[in-house]
């Protein structure tokens, strides 16, 4: 490149915030046409891939094509193939990848101290709560992240560090956004990428005040004008596209419309050297005016230079784009291909096949034909309303002979059989097969075989979760090492007043992952996994009891989970020991000892209070025969008898006294009475406790026969 004035790639250069106060206005306006050329050139080398991917979103977006064939105003039905493949895989992607508050952990290699896991650990909730909290707009931009990939194939994520913010931010950049050589070997190799902003003129004005672009621009025609939206067609194309989808026109210029700017990153060779250095220069896209050159690295210590250090050797500039893809190119592009390029042509046969037959069907119903010169009435297009008659001349027969209605337009199964088919195929090129969308396979399907469907369907997403993942630990090293530059000496983040230094972030970025498995692609998948995993552990010894434990728990979701179970070595259970189990055997034991015991004592008491009942039934028998002797033979002949019956009698109210007694005994001790064993001395069981050796339920039944024989006698 000729340019007036040479700039040595230096410290100073590094640090500069704009360096196009280091270059006179012809080199800036010759490098303002070299980035205008590289851009349109690059925009042509992919321009079959827009219009494959702009008719794919049309597809996505519903958009309907005006139509004029076979009639004005015909059928035009669009199946949502692509819209359904896409959600479902947003859905999916959106609810296994970011899962919690935990979005990114730490690996220890090495060294297993408990200090370095510590660490570790800190890390990880610490860059995940500047995903989640610290950067407001991350997890929305990663939400429509997963639908944009999901139809285009291809999206990135500008991972920077932002002055005014004063904290690290991730923002979407949609590929038609993102203009780069369509046959790059990748988002880092590429030689030239060039991002198209909207900067509104408050924000030029301001950083223009701060010195970050050049002040001389405030004066300038077209920023003192009105924005030009339509700047040339390479620019203004895909957007005149996308606002016909979202049913927009295009807007017109006024003070309030953002410039249409170009962020390029390119490499030039500013010093005359003959190796081109890496420098991001900002462009307004209609005036091709300069706005800012900054050098593409942070720290000298990327560049790296011969034993004098007058030569430089290799720069590393720094990225700031990652490359979420969805399938590779098989034409080996670097813009990958999504559901509106897969299944657009499938989509299509689809929405002609039923555009075709609800056609056939307004056809036949709205009728037509020829009508013979020699019929009494006149040609043209008749309009009915149902329970009107229309007056016609001549004679019914006459006219029906006069007419020939078109042949009615069959619907043949054929047809609707083609068009189950390739639904079904666009289904199984998107893995949105009824086993997927979550549809009953039937009442008779073993649950084995059930599973082994899902598997098999989720073979396509699982690839693709796996590309997403890579993507996901590539930008999280790129915040990664933005903290270790950027980052406070010393800050404290979530509601538990942690502190974290940057030093800490001086360390391998490589061992940097997200917390979600690619390999689990379902929350019942997960379940499965650490349930299985859980019962080998509480049978096989060796396992950390408590991290599988806290593993089966966040796969169900539960959150507090360090509140709910601390584990079996916290304080809390410091504080609360579990018994012994030894002793709780024990204790069990002498338990079902008690137990029997008490069952003894109860059916001693009820056997001896039945023995009872029966002594005092005899003792009211005795009476009653006693009076009826007195009664049959008279008082005197009688006295004999009567007190043999007072004998028995006396017996009997010794025999019921001595129950009572070892019934009320037996409750008051817990049976321990002698004369309920008959031994004279209760006999001690192993484990101290006393029985009761109890007699016969009858005891008292020989005596009271006895008594009623003599009686009788």
């Amino acid at each position: 490149m000729d340019l007036e004035h040479k700039i040595s790639f230096t410290k100073d250069v590094i640090d500069n915030p704009n360096l196009c106060s280091e270059l006179d206005t012809r080199d800036i306006q010759t490098i303002g046409t070299s980035v205008w050329e590289g851009f349109v050139k690059d925009k042509q080398s992919r321009q079959r891939w827009e219009e494959r991917n702009s008719a794919g979103m049309d597809l996505a977006m519903q958009i309907q094509q005006s139509k004029n064939f076979p009639w004005p105003n015909c059928s035009n039905i669009v199946f949502p193939l692509v819209s359904i493949a896409a959600l479902q895989f947003s859905t999916r992607s959106y609810s296994q990848l970011i899962r919690g508050p935990e979005i990114y952990r730490y690996r220890v290699v090495g060294d297993q101290s408990q200090q370095r896991l510590d660490k570790a650990k800190l890390l990880g909730r610490h860059l995940s709560w500047q995903c989640l909290e610290e950067d407001e707009a991350w997890e929305e931009q990663h939400d429509r992240l997963g639908m944009n990939v999901s139809i285009v194939g291809t999206s990135f994520v500008k991972t920077r560090f932002s002055t005014t913010d004063q904290h690290n931010t991730s923002t979407l950049v949609q590929a038609r956004d993102l203009v780069m050589d369509y046959f790059a070997r990748s988002v880092e190799n590429a030689a030239r990428k060039t991002e198209i902003i909207k900067l509104y003129r408050n924000e030029i004005y301001e950083r223009c005040q701060r010195g970050i672009y050049r002040k001389d621009i405030l004066s300038e025609a077209w920023f003192n004008e009105n924005a030009r939206v339509s700047v040339v067609e390479a620019v203004t194309k895909s957007e005149t596209d996308h606002d016909r989808r979202v049913g927009l026109d295009a807007p017109q210029g006024d003070e309030d419309t953002p410039f249409t700017c170009l962020e390029q990153h390119r490499y030039l060779d500013l010093d005359g050297d003959g190796y081109a250095e890496p420098y991001i220069v900002l462009q307004e896209a209609a005036s091709r005016s300069i706005l800012r050159i900054v050098a593409r690295v942070d720290r000298e210590e990327d560049v790296e230079r011969t034993d004098n250090g007058k030569k430089i050797i290799c720069i590393r500039p720094t990225e700031y784009y990652t490359k979420y893809g969805f399938i590779p190119a098989p034409d080996g592009g670097i813009y990958d291909i999504g559901f509106g390029v897969l299944l657009g042509p499938l989509n299509e046969a689809v929405n002609t096949s039923l555009n075709q037959i609800f056609d056939a069907a307004t056809s036949n119903l709205l009728g037509g034909g020829f009508v013979a010169t020699g019929a009494k009435m006149q040609s043209g297009v008749y309009t009915r309303t149902p329970g009107q008659f229309k007056q016609m001349k001549g004679v019914g027969d006459d006219i029906r002979k006069g007419m020939i209605n078109w042949p009615e337009i069959q619907i043949s199964d054929v047809h609707f059989k083609l068009i189950e088919l390739v639904i079904q195929y666009a289904d199984r090129l998107a893995g949105s097969t009824e086993t997927m969308a979550g549809e009953n396979p039937g009442q008779n399907t073993p649950a084995q075989t059930y599973q082994g469907m899902l598997e098999q369907g989720a073979q396509i997403y699982r690839s693709i979760f796996k590309r997403y993942w890579r993507s996901m630990k590539e930008e999280g090293k790129k915040l990664h090492v933005l903290n270790a530059k950027f980052l406070n000496d010393s800050q404290t983040f979530g509601s538990g007043n942690e502190r974290v230094t940057r030093e800490m972030y001086k360390t391998d970025p490589n061992l940097l992952v997200p917390t979600a498995d690619p390999a689990m692609i379902s929350d019942q998948m997960r379940i499965n996994r650490a349930a299985a995993v859980r019962q080998g552990a509480h049978s096989v010894p060796g396992y950390n009891l408590d991290a599988v434990e806290k593993q089966y728990l966040e796969s169900l979701g539960i959150d507090n989970i360090s509140e709910i179970y601390p584990g079996a070595y916290s304080d809390w259970y410091q504080k609360h020991p579990l018994p012994n189990p030894k002793m709780q055997v024990e204790q069990a034991k002498a338990q079902s000892v008690q137990m029997k015991l008490e069952y003894e004592k109860w059916k001693t008491v009820t056997e001896l209070q039945a023995g009872q009942k029966k002594v005092l039934a005899e003792i009211d028998l005795i009476k009653a025969q006693a009076a009826k002797l007195v009664a049959d033979i008279g008082a005197e002949k009688a006295a004999h008898a009567v007190e043999v019956f007072d004998t028995l009698m006396t017996h009997l109210h010794g025999l019921s006294d001595m129950i009572n007694d070892r019934v009320e005994a037996m409750r008051k001790s817990g049976g321990d009475d002698d004369s309920a064993r008959g031994a004279g001395r209760p006999e001690e069981s192993s484990s101290g406790q006393s029985t009761v050796e109890v007699p016969a339920s009858g005891g008292g039944k020989p005596n009271g026969a006895v008594a009623g024989g003599e009686a009788q006698q």
